[in-house]
C-alpha cells in the first residue's frame, strides 16, 4: 500500500487557513525514477497518436503561458472577450475510476494499465510539519502533487473538456480559458455562455467543480469607452467582470 508524507507549501492569502496551502507528496526516489520512465514512454506514445489537444500547452515542451497570450490579437481594432475558468484544487478532483476508463479510451492497456490502476488505488498519507506527523488518511481521489506522473495523468483526465467547444479555446494544465473577437456583444455573450453551459456539463459528468465565483470575464479593447457588453454566466451564477486596464500590458 502506498504511503506518500505530505508537505503543505504555503500559495498566497492567510496562512492561517488550511486551504491556502498545497499539499506535496514526499516521495522515494526509486519511485520517482520508476515514474520518470513511464512518463516518458507515455509522453511519446500520446505524442506520437495526437492525443493530447493541441490547445494544451501546460508541461508540453516548447510551449507556455506565452502561446496562450499569441493566440489573443486585436487586429483592426477588434475586442476580443475571455473568460477564465477556475477549477479548485482541481489535482485532488480527479476520480480515479474516471481517470482509468480514460486512459484504457486513450490506448493504454494490459500490465501497464495495471500498473497504474495499483498506483492510483489504495494510497494513503500523511502531514509531516516541524518533525510532527498526522495520523494517516486514505485518499479516494486525486492524482500526487510532486510526483513526475500527476500532471500527465489530470492532462490526461481534462483533455476531453474541448470537445463540442466552439469559441476557441486554450488550456494550461487545470486553467482553462475561451476567447472570442467581438462582432456583435450580444451573440458573443450567447456564444460563449452556450460554450460555459457544456464546460457545466462536461464537468458534472466527469465529477470536476469549477468555481463560478472565482471564474472571471476579461474584455481586452483598444477602446477608451468600450461598449456594454452583456452577462456572462457560469452554471447560473454571473460571471464576474474584471478590469482590462491592468492586464491590457501582458498582450503588448
Amino acid at each position: 500500500m502506498e504511503i506518500a508524507h505530505v508537505c503543505a507549501v504555503f500559495k498566497k492569502a492567510d496562512p492561517q487557513e488550511v486551504r491556502n496551502y498545497r499539499p506535496i507528496s514526499l516521495l522515494s526516489v526509486v519511485s520517482k525514477v520508476l515514474e520518470k520512465i513511464l512518463h516518458k514512454y507515455m509522453f511519446n506514445f500520446y505524442r506520437d497518436s495526437d492525443f493530447v489537444s493541441p490547445f494544451q500547452s501546460g508541461c508540453i515542451p516548447k510551449y507556455s503561458t506565452v502561446n496562450q497570450l499569441t493566440s489573443l490579437a486585436l487586429d483592426e481594432g477588434k475586442e476580443v472577450r475571455a473568460v477564465f475558468c477556475d477549477i479548485p484544487k482541481a489535482f485532488d478532483r480527479v476520480w480515479h475510476e474516471c481517470l482509468l476508463f480514460k486512459l484504457r479510451q486513450s490506448g493504454i492497456d494490459g500490465r501497464l494499465l495495471a500498473w497504474l490502476r495499483d498506483y492510483l488505488c489504495d494510497r494513503r498519507q500523511r502531514v509531516v510539519l516541524s518533525g510532527a506527523t498526522s495520523d494517516i488518511v486514505s485518499i479516494a481521489a486525486g492524482v500526487p502533487q510532486g510526483s513526475i506522473l500527476g500532471l500527465h495523468l489530470f492532462l490526461v483526465y481534462i483533455n476531453d473538456i474541448i470537445t463540442d467547444i466552439h469559441s476557441p479555446i486554450r488550456l494550461f494544465a487545470d486553467d482553462t480559458t475561451l476567447y472570442i473577437e467581438v462582432d456583435d456583444p450580444q451573440r458573443t455573450a450567447d456564444s460563449i455562455n452556450d460554450d460555459l453551459a457544456k464546460i457545466q456539463s462536461w464537468a458534472n459528468s466527469w465529477l470536476v467543480t469549477f468555481n463560478p465565483l472565482k471564474t472571471e470575464s476579461l474584455l481586452f479593447s483598444h477602446k477608451t469607452n468600450p461598449p456594454a457588453h452583456p452577462n456572462l454566466y457560469f452554471n447560473d451564477t454571473p460571471i464576474q467582470e474584471v478590469s482590462s486596464h491592468k492586464h491590457f500590458g501582458c498582450l503588448l
